[in-house]
């Protein structure tokens, strides 16, 4: 796009620009009045006269500033200039992911699994607020030099959406987001796209990177929809890829009615234990899920269990015999037993 002006609503200079999608462009820009570097995002010159895109655009920028979460582009201002819609954001720096993965890939499963929960703490953010992203790739992923990662354009409402060029609609839902980042996951592992192979194989990422854990490659399928298990959440994909080593199929295909809603208490859903289970589209089982990672897969291990109990039952006798030489000092009658319960919590701890 050429800004004859090369200014936005009197205060935004553009400089250069820097990104150009099949809907937008965003040029690095300097706010006039507060003196700092920003992104200015506006509609391709193409889509200016499309009333429903720019409804659209004009609709989730507005979302967008509403949005305040680390693993976000922070969105400052929004508006029209005369015929031009414009998202004004914070300008992050560092590179998207397509590049680092055209550099870089194949990656290890570990790293990708930070990179993947990173993503996921940021999606969760908006869909706990009822927003989807609806077009999440790895152009909308910016990765700085420490590894931290920033999601661009989150703020689109969950539902309905008009595609770009004004034909058609497709209804978006939180588990579009999770294929997406599913898809994202197997093309770090592969330096591939899934849309690349067959749809029978349901992009297997360890038949096209023999190194990717079955597991793992497991899990980043059924995230991208092979066969008819769901993640719950994008939370409970990233959990799962994370655990790649503990991952247990006949545990993860469970079947779970509850989806995750947009709320708006945040402290009561992080204080709730919300089971991380594979959720399959349409289904009528209402039987209890088994979670994809046990709900007390953190719990105390067993060994350490049994230091805990060890040190309970010498304490206990400790007790015990103090009480038994008080008793002999008092008495020469004979000793009383030791009593079921310490005897039995003694044989447990194996003396």
């Amino acid at each position: 796009m050429t800004m004859r002006t090369r200014m936005i609503n009197r205060r935004y200079r553009l400089e250069r620009r820097i990104v150009l999608t099949e809907t937008t462009e965003t040029w690095l820009g300097f706010d006039n009045v507060l003196h700092r570097a920003v992104a200015v995002t506006v509609p391709r010159q193409e889509l200016l006269r499309n009333r429903t895109f720019i409804d659209e655009f004009l609709n989730r920028s507005r979302i967008a500033t509403s949005l305040h979460h680390r693993g976000i582009v922070a969105a400052f201002d929004s508006g029209q200039d005369n015929d031009t819609p414009y998202l004004i954001t914070e300008y992050a720096g560092g590179d998207t992911l397509t590049d680092i993965i055209r550099m870089e890939s194949p990656f290890d499963v570990d790293d990708v699994a930070i990179l993947v929960e990173h993503v996921a703490n940021a999606l969760e953010y908006a869909h706990l607020r009822g927003f989807v992203h609806g077009e999440l790739r790895a152009d909308d992923i910016l990765v700085d030099g420490q590894g931290r990662t920033k999601v661009l354009g989150l703020g689109l409402p969950s539902g309905t959406l008009a595609s770009p060029n004004g034909h058609g609609s497709s209804h978006l839902t939180f588990d579009d987001d999770v294929q997406a980042l599913s898809a994202i996951a197997f093309e770090m592992l592969t330096g591939e796209t899934p849309n690349d192979f067959d749809a029978d194989s349901h992009g297997d990422a360890y038949q096209i990177a023999p190194d990717v854990p079955r597991n793992a490659s497991d899990i980043v399928a059924i995230g991208m929809g092979a066969g008819p298990a769901r993640f719950t959440s994008a939370g409970a994909f990233a959990r799962s890829l994370s655990g790649w080593r503990a991952f247990d199929p006949a545990e993860y295909l469970t079947f779970d009615e509850t989806l995750p809603q947009p709320v708006d208490d945040l402290d009561a859903v992080y204080s709730a234990a919300v089971p991380m289970s594979a959720v399959p589209k349409g289904s009528a089982w209402t039987g209890e899920a088994s979670p994809v990672i046990p709900a007390n897969a953190a719990s105390t291990p067993p060994q350490q269990r049994r230091i805990q109990l060890a040190l309970v039952a010498a304490c206990a006798l400790a007790l015990l015999a103090v009480a038994i030489i008080w008793n002999q000092s008092e008495s020469t009658g004979s000793l009383s037993p030791i009593p079921d319960q310490l005897r039995s919590l003694a044989q447990l701890s194996g003396f």
